[in-house]
């Protein structure tokens, strides 16, 4: 049989894509000959499309890394660009990117690792919104959660407490850390000191001996875990302040390596929402470049504002390369009624061998389909003089461009590339391994014996928090 193709989306040869991309990027030097194009897989991509955000989607061992570590490279290249004010947020599960991509005068941020950069929490806090900004980051309810009233709850709590020690000038994250270690009655108690405008919250622990009081004050708790790790790790850098300030082009390396990664989930996400929120308050510009390289996206906890960020961000040069091994943790994290609108706001899809058949049968539909003609040719042979006779069949059919098999089957290294406005392709993507620069992870020394050792301390004022008498 014979195929022939009437219309819809059909797979391009990948000469003829790269020859597309070579030609707009030819467009480009014209105009600019100073530009220097980054590179996805064996592409070269125009400054068009390497400016949409783009998904990588594959399974552990499918060449996923490798092919981020050669984007990350051209990136670093990128930097010698005198148009664009350029820098690069990288989430790292593994230490890889650290250990291939970190120069002298990049910035680590992960407090297990000795060279990470001192942070509090308190530099992001820049006027009284900001109280309400930080806590809804920290306490949006997650999308499982039967009645969110009670994160909503946790954070005014959050919220008022972190007023109150702004009022006392403490400010450092061991005292984030010690006020809301306290007991329920004492922090109650100390929050009724406040002016009458921030007593509001106070009504979800008002019967500081009841249930819903109890069930507040643990979720609060339970996200702010962290902190015991952060309690001497206070520094001047600011989050919010390196994303505004264009004269700082360095990377930074947001790190949460496996084996602890369930306790820096609820800061690591904290610390990417912030920075996307920051940049959608900058200006629009085309001379800036500001890319968050998140891999193993379902290792963090739900965003608020990735939304908005990949709907917005592209005008102010925010840019998202995000990599995970499904679509199954977004529909977990966000909802499955999310994963559409997810999806279609990356304009750049990357697609390696998948083992999620929900995922593959979502792409198989995503990459379209093609009417075409099939034309069969049958014959019949006869013992008389008469002749064979031989006829000709057409059948109109509508069939996938990609099948769900075919993306479960993909070799290592092997890919479906679709651009928008370039149609899909299939690609290998270079198997050569970066060398490592640096330790992929250098462990903190928290002295465990002298913590021992240690003395108990106080409630955070200094003073005893006294118990509340039943009345009953």
């Amino acid at each position: 049989s014979k195929t022939q193709f009437v219309r819809g989306a059909d797979l391009v040869p990948f000469s003829q894509m790269k020859a597309a991309l070579d030609k707009a990027i030819e467009e480009e030097e014209a105009a600019n000959p100073m530009l220097v194009p980054l590179s996805l897989g064996k592409l070269a991509l125009p400054d068009s499309v390497s400016r949409r955000h783009i998904l990588v989607l594959g399974t552990t061992g499918a060449g996923k890394s490798i092919c981020l570590n050669n984007y990350l490279r051209t990136l670093k290249a990128r930097r010698a660009y005198p148009d664009e004010v350029s820098k690069c947020v990288v989430y790292d599960t593994k230490g890889e990117f650290c250990a291939k991509h970190f120069e002298q005068g990049d910035l680590i941020y992960y407090p297990f690792d000795r060279r990470s950069t001192p942070w509090s929490f308190f530099n992001e806090v820049r006027d009284y919104p900001d109280l309400d900004v930080l806590s809804t980051s920290l306490y949006d309810p997650p999308k499982d959660c039967k009645d969110p009233y009670w994160y909503k709850a946790a954070r005014d709590i959050f919220r008022t407490g972190l007023f109150h020690l702004l009022r006392e000038n403490r400010t450092s994250n061991n005292d984030i850390w010690e006020f809301f270690s306290q007991p329920l009655h004492y922090i109650k108690d100390v929050l009724y000191t406040l002016p009458v405008r921030e007593l509001g919250a106070l009504k979800h622990i008002d019967k500081a001996d009841s249930n819903q009081a109890a069930s507040i004050i643990s979720i609060l708790q339970e996200r702010l875990t962290f902190f015991r790790y952060l309690t001497d790790c206070n520094g001047p850098f600011s989050f919010r302040s390196f994303i505004q300030d264009e004269a700082d082009q360095r990377n930074l390396f947001l790190m949460n390596i496996r084996k602890y990664e369930a306790i820096f989930r609820p800061l690591m996400t904290f610390v990417i929402d912030i920075m996307t929120r920051e940049v959608l308050s900058l200006t629009d510009s085309y001379s800036r470049r500001i890319t968050f390289v998140v891999d193993e996206f379902g290792s963090l906890d739900k965003m608020p504002c990735i939304f908005d960020f990949l709907t917005m961000g592209r005008s102010k040069g925010g840019v998202l390369v995000l990599a995970n091994q499904d679509l199954g943790s977004v529909s977990s994290i966000y909802g499955t009624d999310k994963k559409e609108t997810f999806f279609n706001n990356f304009n750049v899809h990357l697609v390696f061998r998948l083992n999620d058949p929900t995922t593959s049968e979502f792409l198989s539909k995503a990459f379209g389909e093609r009417e075409v003609i099939k034309k069969f040719q049958s014959s019949q042979f006869s013992p008389s003089d008469l002749g064979d006779r031989f006829s000709m069949s057409e059948q109109e059919k509508l069939e996938k461009i990609v099948l769900p098999t075919e993306i479960e089957n993909l070799r290592d290294f092997h890919t479906y590339l679709k651009i928008a406005n370039y149609g899909l392709t299939r690609m290998r993507t270079p198997g050569n391994i970066l060398s490592k620069l640096n330790a992929e992870f250098i462990q903190r020394d928290f002295g465990l014996k002298k913590m021992l050792q240690e003395k108990p301390g106080a409630p955070a004022s200094g003073q005893a928090a006294q118990p509340v008498q039943s009345t009953a």
